[in-house]
């Protein structure tokens, strides 16, 4: 990237990598998910210094995560029976907005996918990309240590 004058990364994060919600919901007390949270802590703190690092290298490194939870074969097993799960869709547009600016206008950014789209008003597209899908407003239920914009 330093060869070509730039680049991006991006890093996949999650909500459990910020602090717990208190008082301390059942899920924190029975999900046994510590030690992924810290390692998700961890890999925002990690991209928020290399970006400090290679940013006059051009080069962005920020960290995507979703807002929710995404339905993947492994998140099946752990998400209760009608869990309400996001699109995929909005953490590939998130993904790609980190992608589309110089790293001096965006980078050590520790983003949400639902969130930052509806903050920033983004047209989500299919994976496709021949649908827009429609706005999809953070849930309440989300972690309120989200910030509203997202980052």
């Amino acid at each position: 990237m330093r060869k070509r004058g730039g680049g991006w990364i991006v890093n996949i994060g999650s909500s459990t990598g910020l602090s717990p919600i208190r008082p301390f919901r059942d899920y924190n007390k029975t999900s046994g998910d510590v030690i992924y949270a810290s390692a998700k802590a961890a890999l925002h703190r990690f991209t928020q210094g290399l970006a400090a690092e290679v940013v006059d290298d051009n080069i962005a490194v920020n960290v995507v995560g979703p807002s929710t939870a995404i339905m993947t074969p492994g998140a099946a097993a752990l998400l209760p029976e009608g869990y309400d799960t996001e699109p995929v869709e909005y953490l590939v547009e998130t993904v790609l907005a980190m992608c589309t600016l110089p790293a001096e206008e965006r980078t050590g950014h520790v983003a949400f996918s639902l969130h930052f789209p509806w903050h920033e008003k983004l047209e989500v597209k299919s994976l496709d990309g021949r649908e827009t899908l429609p706005p999809l407003e953070p849930p309440s239920w989300a972690n309120p240590n989200i910030a509203p914009s997202g980052l």
